[in-house]
């Protein structure tokens, strides 16, 4: 149970840490006149909706060519002629 708790924490710090970067959230405090702050937080969710279907489709992406490099290598080894030593 402690370590899904850490791994929720971790993934709520990452979404913090990449969001800031990423611009997806805009934090804004402002002081009322009798002396009390006022913090918004504003989430642009088309922003991160955009950022991670890019995400995913270069992970598609790599995955693919990753797929393609693959059975290119395993063509060549296997039309490759091994020297039989005389």
């Amino acid at each position: 149970m402690r370590n899904l708790i850490f791994l929720l924490f971790m993934g709520v710090v990452v979404f913090l840490v990449a969001g800031w970067f990423l611009d997806w959230y805009d934090i804004n405090s402002i002081k009322n006149g009798n002396g009390k702050t006022s913090i918004t937080v504003d989430f642009n969710g088309t922003k991160i909706k955009e950022d991670i279907n890019k995400g995913s489709q270069k992970f598609n992406d790599t995955m693919h060519n990753l797929q393609d490099d693959k059975s290119k290598t395993n063509q060549e080894t296997s039309t490759a002629r091994v020297p039989n030593g005389s």
